[in-house]
This record gives C-alpha cells, structure tokens and sequence, in this order.
C-alpha cells in the first residue's frame, strides 16, 4: 500500500472510516515506519486535548449558525448576499411554520381569500352581465313589439 495521507491517519486515529480499511491502515501502520512514526505524533498530540462533548439547546445552536452565516455573507458580493438573504428569510418562514402552526394555516387561509376573492368577483360580473343581457334582449323585443304594434295600427 501506498503511504496515507495525514487526512487518512487522524480518520484512523478517530476511527471514522470503514472497518476493510481501518484493517488496511493497521497492517500499514505495521509495516510501515514512516508512517508509524507520523501515527504516534499524531496520537500524541492529540491526547494533549480532552475530547469533550458539547450539550447546546437548539434554540442556541440555531443562534449560532444564524451569526455565522450572517458573518459569512457579510463576505460575500451584493448579489450572492441578497440570494443568501431571500434564502435565509425562507428558511426563517419554514421554521415559524414548523414551530407555530398557526401562522401556516393563517397563511393558507390569506392565499385562499387572495385567489378566492378575484375568482368570486368573476364569476359575480359573468352573472350580472349575463342578468343584463337579458334585460336588454327582453327589452328589444318589447321595443320591437311596441314599434310592430305602433306599425300594425297606423
């Protein structure tokens, strides 16, 4: 085998890769006294740090990310910041709705009196010109009949 990159010996130090090449990094690491020697630096530095795991609530760790991102597209170009912006702003929508229901169906009900109300008012004008039409049509005929009739007698 081809001597690992250190990228390989500290994933084999965390035991973060597959068990078939956990096997084939530990029969090189055998083998190999170049790469045992970078192994056990490796490995001494980083027991010099305590591994420790982090307990964050979620609404503090969402906190976090928010100000990273911020600070990150505060790097960015105006078109990519205002792109991040309109994404951030949606993402923020989809939590609200995820987290109070209410606002979801709220929405949905102003999307159905939005759509609704122009469909209702169509269908209101088609009827009261429809209404229309027939008076005017009803109104021809007598205007017709009157004029016949004033004919007829003369």
């Amino acid at each position: 085998m081809k001597c690992p990159s250190k990228k390989y010996l500290y994933l084999y130090y965390y035991k973060d890769i597959d068990e078939k090449m956990m096997l084939i990094m530990e029969q090189h690491l055998k083998e190999c006294l170049l790469c045992s020697k970078e192994y056990a630096k490796i490995t001494n530095f980083l027991l010099g740090f305590k591994k420790e795991e982090i307990n964050i609530e979620e609404s503090e760790l969402l906190s976090i990310v928010n100000r990273v991102k911020s600070k990150a597209i505060g790097r960015l170009g105006l078109k990519e910041r205002l792109k991040e912006k309109v994404k951030f702003f949606i993402d923020g929508l989809k939590w609200s709705f995820v987290y109070h229901p209410r606002y979801a169906v709220a929405v949905i009900g102003i999307f159905i009196i939005a759509i609704g109300l122009p469909i209702r008012n169509k269908i209101v004008f088609e009827s009261e010109m429809a209404e229309m039409e027939l008076e005017l049509v009803l109104d021809l005929d007598a205007f017709e009949d009157d004029i016949f009739l004033d004919f007829y007698n003369s």
